[in-house]
């Protein structure tokens, strides 16, 4: 007996390779940043010596530290 059309094997595309893994420095990178950033907000919110020459510029690297984080947590495999 002959087999159905439905009953036959379909062709299936071979499955995608996976990505290699990420370098190790990629997310110390990463837990770094945010930590220099935490840090930073914490020692311009005490009003520590370097933030009171320039007030804004705290509040700015500490917002760019963890955004820069955030940025290079985006690489992580």
């Amino acid at each position: 007996m002959p087999v159905s059309k439905s009953k036959r094997q379909r062709y299936q595309a071979p499955p995608k390779p996976k990505p290699k893994p990420s370098p190790t420095w990629v997310p110390v990178i990463v837990v770094v940043l945010l930590a220099i950033g935490v840090l930073d907000l914490i020692f311009y919110y005490l009003g520590l010596p370097p933030f009171q020459q320039a007030p804004r510029w705290g509040l700015l690297a500490g917002f760019g530290f963890i955004a820069s984080g955030f940025a290079v947590a985006t690489q992580w495999r």
